[in-house]
């Protein structure tokens, strides 16, 4: 008797474009790794330093932040105002009660209502406007000044689940930091929080200027005063071999993320770290990618940071698109030696850590497995 033998040939050839592939075990924060740039994470180690800074308040403390929720630091600047401290707070409030909420997804607009209505009503003096996207606190920054720039919103996912980063300022970044926030504040905010009403409009007051700064970048209102994009545009255009940046959102059409494509072009190892949209992917990142960007996502990644050749870093609030570059208000900063040897650190942690990252092409032979993208409503 005969077998009867089939044979079956299966050739997996050819080659599939902007594969996402699995990478790591996942995002593994550096909190307690006594580094000088700091990372948000589960225990809080960032958010109980501003804490720390703000109970030891002796005049005012001024706060911005694009969100805030109901959290510690909002009861411990309570007790500073019991302690006769005065609290000064520019938010995007009213325009985000209006507007759908995307950077953050437990955001409730119910509960942020309450907030204001009850904490901050009375206590604070809190003035707002839609394009005030920065994030920073400054405690006592005209006598014992100390201060933090934060990537993150001022919200529990910003200080425990998002990778974020944040610099502590020195007295001369404090004290800059506290001219732009007096500024914004009385010249460029348009609604006010009163004791009788949610908010009212105000007026500009025309008595305060800003002088060109030293030691913080600025995206301004005044567009007269931007220094951030052209900062990190010619640090993009100095570099000379490597190119590592995060961001929670960015547009291919910016003359900054142009120089980066172009970088990536010439052959200069470019790394992204961002969300795993699908509509970034196909609108913004396929470019990228073709230009041979490598791309690590974290699906609650919102840091924002630029990195030249491991030796010249920056931290800012802005994400990489026409509002934050040139029309918002942002800040950020240039980091010293020390800290930007940090950045570098986090950032490679990130590339071993984060859960997915996307290239230009694969080989389908070399292939164990993909992830598929899916839209965040």
């Amino acid at each position: 008797m005969k077998a009867l033998v089939k044979d079956i040939h299966i050739v997996n050839e050819g080659t599939i474009q902007f594969p996402v592939l699995p990478n790591g075990s996942g995002w593994k924060s550096t909190e307690h790794s006594n580094l000088s740039v700091f990372e948000s994470g589960e225990q809080k180690t960032m958010f109980s330093k501003i804490i720390n800074a703000i109970e030891k308040a002796q005049e005012f403390v001024c706060l911005q932040s694009f969100l805030i929720q109901d959290s510690a630091l909002i009861d411990s600047l309570l007790k500073a105002v019991e302690r006769k401290v005065k609290v000064f707070v520019l938010s995007s409030a009213e325009a985000r009660l209006k507007d759908r909420i995307e950077e953050e997804t437990d955001f409730i607009k119910a509960n942020y209502i309450q907030l204001i209505d009850k904490k901050f009503k009375n206590h604070f003096v809190h003035r707002t406007a839609e394009n005030f996207h920065a994030k920073y606190i400054l405690i006592d920054p005209k006598t014992n000044p100390k201060g933090f720039i934060c990537t993150n919103n001022f919200t529990e996912n910003g200080f425990a689940k998002n990778p974020e980063l944040a610099v502590e300022l020195n007295k001369e970044q404090c004290e800059e930091l506290f001219k732009v926030f007096v500024y914004h504040f009385w010249e460029h905010s348009t609604d006010e929080q009163t004791a009788t009403t949610e908010f009212e409009k105000v007026k500009r007051a025309n008595r305060f200027s800003l002088s060109r700064l030293n030691n913080i970048l600025l995206t301004s209102p005044n567009s007269e005063l931007n220094t951030l994009n052209e900062a990190l545009k010619n640090a993009v255009e100095n570099g000379e071999k490597s190119i590592s940046l995060s961001t929670f959102q960015l547009d291919k059409n910016t003359e900054l993320i142009k120089a980066i494509l172009e970088k990536a072009k010439q052959g200069i190892e470019v790394t992204l770290f961002c969300r795993p949209t699908e509509k970034q992917f196909n609108e913004q990142f396929k470019d990228l990618l073709e230009a041979g960007v490598q791309i690590y996502f974290h699906s609650l990644i919102h840091a924002k940071f630029l990195l030249i050749d491991e030796n010249i870093g920056f931290v800012f609030t802005a994400n990489l698109t026409d509002n934050g570059l040139e029309k918002g208000l942002e800040v950020g900063v240039k980091l010293n030696e020390q800290q930007t040897a940090d950045l570098n650190k986090i950032q490679t942690n990130w590339k071993k850590d984060f859960q997915s990252r996307a290239i230009k092409f694969a080989n389908i032979k070399d292939l164990k497995e993909l992830e598929v993208l899916k839209m965040v409503n």
